[in-house]
């Protein structure tokens, strides 16, 4: 556990769960490595006569994560069977008690397993929260 001094800052992730929608089992039990949030919206821009912007309107705001993960098994529990990647589309609810823009219902719009001889095998999911669209 990483002992701090000075000045506080957040360290690490407090991600504990991820719920997926139709009892799929893509992460039952992990360790969260990364996790990049980014809220993001369109924009039409207006220009005026000589050509130069004048007016900008942002609209659809919404929040995109990049989730990832590393599976976790036991021996007497085959990991091989819980890395599954969820279905596009689907609701997974994220659980994070210091996090309130990771915590809530999400889309999945990606899902990568990445699997190496020399290495763990890592789950990445593209995730997306519209705020006027209830899961």
């Amino acid at each position: 556990m990483a002992t701090i001094k000075g000045a506080t800052v957040k360290w690490g992730i407090g991600t504990s769960g991820l719920a997926f929608d139709n009892n799929q089992t893509c992460l039952a039990v992990f360790n969260p490595q990364r996790v990049r949030v980014q809220r993001t919206a369109k924009t039409k821009q207006i220009a005026g006569a000589d050509g130069e912007t004048k007016t900008v309107i942002y609209y659809d705001n919404v929040y995109k994560i990049s989730f990832e993960a590393i599976p976790l098994g036991d021996q007497t529990n085959s990991i091989s069977n819980t890395i599954k990647l969820p279905a596009i589309g689907s609701k997974v609810t994220i659980t994070d008690a210091t996090d309130a823009d990771l915590a809530g219902d999400w889309i999945v719009e990606d899902a990568t397993k990445e699997e190496s001889n020399d290495g763990e095998t890592r789950i990445t999911l593209e995730l997306t929260k519209y705020p006027n669209i209830s899961l």
